[in-house]
């Protein structure tokens, strides 16, 4: 066990990680509220609760980062002067720097993006970002509706906003340019939660199917 808990709260729903060279941990904590069999609930509720911390060698937890809606990916850049974070409820990544003129200092490096960003890489010069779903016009509606919240928390899982089969991986450099844009509205690759690149090859992972896509880059 590395850690279950900061200060007296235990964690309900840590997810993904990023590990330095050094052996230092960078990790999301994705929701205060909410735990994972629970997670469309805190997408749909936006209460801000993630958090992205920093466990250090010899067993330190910091925060590093608060009120992040849905933290998810994290991810370390190519020299490691910063870390990225996944914020899926607002569509956005942000960047936390470490090193530099900046250290300390967050900023969005990525707004708007056309769906629910995962999981996250940074290989080959490029931040890799998985979508679980394309955006969903029903979520979109109830971004600024609390009374809409409400009522979608209590409808029964049949009647709740579900994602769609539509594969989507993009790849940014590290200025935020974009270099790829993959998508895949056949369905036969859909939930891309995961993109690594690996022997000139970007694996693609996805959460719910039993099989995994491969492309040459």
């Amino acid at each position: 066990m590395l850690a279950d808990r900061f200060g007296s709260d235990r964690f309900l729903f840590t997810n993904n990680a990023g590990v330095a060279d050094d052996g230092t941990v960078y990790f999301t904590d994705t929701s205060q509220r909410w735990g994972l069999a629970d997670f469309p609930n805190d997408i749909i509720e936006a209460s801000s609760t993630g958090r992205l911390f920093r466990r250090g060698t010899d067993g330190e937890l910091s925060e590093l980062v608060g009120d992040l809606a849905f933290a998810n990916g994290v991810a370390l850049d190519e020299r490691q002067e910063s870390v990225f974070v996944a914020e899926s409820a607002k569509y956005r990544i942000q960047r936390h720097w470490l090193t530099g003129d900046k250290a300390g200092q967050t900023e969005i490096f990525i707004d708007n993006l056309p769906g629910f960003p995962d999981n996250l890489t940074f290989d080959g010069g490029h931040l890799w970002i998985g979508y679980a779903s394309p955006r969903n016009p029903q979520v979109d509606r109830m971004s600024n509706k609390v009374w809409m919240k409400h009522v979608a928390l209590r409808m029964p899982d049949a009647l709740t906003p579900k994602p769609l089969r539509h594969g989507m991986i993009m790849g940014f450099t590290d200025d935020g340019t974009v270099a790829y844009n993959l998508q895949d509205s056949t369905g036969a690759i859909a939930s891309t939660t995961t993109a690594r690149v690996f022997n000139g090859s970007l694996y693609i992972g996805t959460l719910e199917d039993s099989h995994i896509a491969i492309l040459d880059l």
